[in-house]
This record gives C-alpha cells, structure tokens and sequence, in this order.
C-alpha cells in the first residue's frame, strides 16, 4: 500500500487507520480513492474546500465496525467540506448514499424512495433498518460505544 501525504503533515497509511470491516467495505478502489482523498491540501477544488476531516473518517470506522456491510459497487467521494461519502446502487439500479459527517452524524439519501434522513453514529440500528438491513444483537451492542476518534487515527490524522 503506497503511503501518502495529508495537508503536507503526516504520512501514513490510510489502511492503517480503518478497521477491517471498513477497509472490506472500501474494497481496493474505494481506498485507493480514500488515499488519494487524503493527499488533498485544503483548497483542492480552487475553492474554500477543505482536506479529508479524520473524525469523518472515524464516524464512517465505527458505523462500519456496528454494521459489517459490504455495498455493491460501491463508489467513493469526499465532500467539499471534507466529508467521506459511499454510494452504491440497488438491486434496480437506484443510488443509495451515506455521508459521513465530522459532527457523528449520517445523511442517508435513497433515490428509488427519495428519501433522505441524518441519523446518529450511535442509532447505527435505525440506519440499517432504513437502509434495509437488520442488525445482529451484536451489532446493537457495538453502537452502544461512544464516538471518538482512536489514538491512533489522531496520531495519524492529525489535520
């Protein structure tokens, strides 16, 4: 995995900050994208765009470590404020579209319902209900668990 630079500061993996329910998530072209987001100096749009926020990135860590979902196709963007956002389409073709947010929380966009919410990281449940899911009691535990950023992701994604 090729290592890349985050606003000039810090090099690192961005693999090594994600836990393997996320990077499974990603696939190999989602976090190729990830890096490539990561490399992005404030400004990137010429605009007033920011750089890949790392508390977007532990939002979209600890939804993926509750939900243990794997998205068809799925495809990966940044926000211009920074923030990580997959979508991936459904059985017929419609987008569905989570954004994960620097504040914990996760817009949901689904096209084929035009439906569009924000849940809390911690309300994983309800969003996987939304999303047509349905959470284990383990799953249910897991979101139990406060936001924050690792240690380790702050070491590495110190912006």
């Amino acid at each position: 995995m090729s290592t890349v630079r985050l606003q000039g500061l810090v090099r690192f993996e961005i693999a090594s900050a994600l836990s393997n329910p996320a990077i499974v998530a990603l696939g190999p072209h989602g976090l190729r994208r990830l890096q490539e987001f990561a490399a992005l100096p404030p400004g990137w749009d010429g605009g007033a765009s920011s750089p890949l926020n790392a508390n977007s990135l532990a939002v979209f860590d600890q939804f993926m470590r509750s939900a243990h979902i794997t998205p068809p196709d799925v495809a990966v963007f940044m926000s211009h404020e920074g923030a990580l956002i997959l979508n991936w389409p459904d059985a017929v073709g419609a987008i569905s579209e989570l954004q994960f947010n620097a504040d914990g929380t996760i817009n949901l966009f689904q096209e084929a319902a035009n439906h569009e919410a924000t849940y809390r990281v911690e309300d994983c449940a309800d969003l996987m209900g939304a999303l047509g899911l349905t959470p284990t009691p383990q799953q249910i535990w897991q979101v139990s668990l406060p936001l924050e950023t690792t240690s380790r992701q702050q070491r590495l994604l110190t912006l």
